[in-house]
């Protein structure tokens, strides 16, 4: 599977890196009029997007060994994470809530969690199903790992910069969260659409 089209792959991979990346940048711009941008609050954003990415490449190795309709089920996620993305900025009042009613570190991890973990954690199964699909040899394993990786983290390092270099000065919060959520449901009607 896949191997007319690897460039779709690493399309997707790179998209996935680059997305969860700007959104944990994008994250203490949505928090911090509610809670502040202090060292707790950024250490919830990083917390919890470290902890979606743990749990999504668990789940994601788990299910790629026992399902083979990988194309669907990466479709299914991209729009999960698009979804959710995409509905994060509109999740704003759950913020000014949980900072009138609890503490602005409880309340900056809570919305953390809520806002941003789903998210992350589809992404990442994204990230490990597609790698899955590349795999032909256990005798290349590692090294398909290692090269998939690196355009994942090329991504997140273009995320990064993007984000805060072009994305923010010039865009709303809301538009980019929405050109954002479009960006891994775009990757991943390639991949569906040249694989079924």
């Amino acid at each position: 599977m896949y191997k007319q089209y690897p460039k779709t792959i690493q399309l997707l991979v790179f998209s996935s890196g680059f997305v969860i990346l700007a959104v944990e940048i994008l994250g203490i711009r949505i928090l911090a009029p509610f809670v502040g941008a202090t060292a707790p609050v950024w250490a919830s954003i990083i917390g919890v997007t470290l902890a979606g990415s743990a749990l999504g490449y668990c789940v994601g190795g788990f299910i790629s060994d026992k399902i083979s309709r990988h194309t669907a089920i990466i479709f299914l996620l991209s729009i999960i994470s698009g979804a959710s993305i995409w509905s994060a900025p509109k999740l704003r009042f759950i913020i000014a809530w949980l900072a009138a009613n609890i503490s602005y570190n409880l309340a900056a991890l809570l919305s953390s969690v809520i806002m941003f973990f789903l998210p992350v954690a589809a992404l990442s199964m994204m990230t490990i199903i597609a790698i899955r699909t590349q795999a032909k040899s256990i005798n290349a394993i590692a090294k398909l790992h290692g090269e998939l990786y690196g355009i994942a983290t090329a991504g997140s390092i273009f995320g990064v910069f993007a984000t805060a270099y072009i994305l923010v000065p010039n865009f709303s919060i809301p538009k980019i969260m929405a050109i954002l959520a479009a960006i891994p449901i775009v990757s991943a009607l390639l991949v569906y659409k040249l694989n079924k």
